[in-house]
């Protein structure tokens, strides 16, 4: 009776732990996805876009035989367009302790036009007062643009993105980080959005 006692009270107390620990995990994972969210997005740069075969760099200042190729490019002949590059974004934590997440989905949009979602799986974390940037780096077809909406409102939004026109193009990145409890990935249910003009001829 006493071993039956003993065993008993072990495993209230054990699955009493657990139920603390899980409590704990949600706690810190509502204070870091709250500092996250607290957090300040900003836009810092674009690098490496590549269109087809052309290596544009930041997409700033392109010369006249880039924007011949490009506009090649965009004339809709080719069976392919993939275009590349990654967005930097700076990402202030102003709160008073750490800002956590374990993956970030995103979307990227171009001129109302959904150009791409996916995701970030590398952790990321930002330290009381610091600043970090997060590179979102993604790859699209812009034929498969160019089928899903229009030749013309596609080579638009491009031309206005890499300054071949005069103006710049509205670009919207929306962001929704996720905290691990235990196994378990918890997403945000709210998006953060990070809005910036790019391109355009100075």
């Amino acid at each position: 009776m006493k071993k039956s006692f003993i065993i008993l009270f072990a495993t209230i107390f054990l699955s009493g732990c657990g139920v603390v620990n899980q409590i704990a995990g949600l706690q810190a994972f509502s204070a870091g996805l709250q500092a996250f969210s607290q957090s300040e997005y900003s836009f810092n740069s674009i690098s490496n876009i590549q269109l087809a075969n052309l290596n544009l760099g930041s997409g700033q200042a392109l010369s006249l035989s880039n924007i011949a190729a490009v506009a090649s490019l965009l004339s809709g002949a080719q069976q392919s367009i993939p275009l590349g590059m990654t967005i930097n974004l700076d990402v202030t934590n102003p709160n008073p302790i750490a800002a956590v997440l374990n993956s970030v989905d995103f979307d990227v949009i171009i001129n109302d036009m959904q150009l791409t979602s996916g995701v970030i799986n590398t952790p990321m974390r930002i330290e009381a007062g610091q600043t970090a940037v997060m590179p979102i780096t993604f790859g699209v077809d812009v034929r498969n643009l160019m089928n899903a909406y229009s030749q013309q409102q596609v080579s638009s939004a491009v031309s206005s993105f890499l300054g071949i026109t005069n103006n710049p193009a509205n670009v919207t990145v929306r962001l929704r980080p996720s905290l691990m409890v235990g196994n378990t990935a918890i997403p945000s249910p709210v998006a953060i959005p990070v809005s910036f003009n790019f391109g355009g001829r100075n």
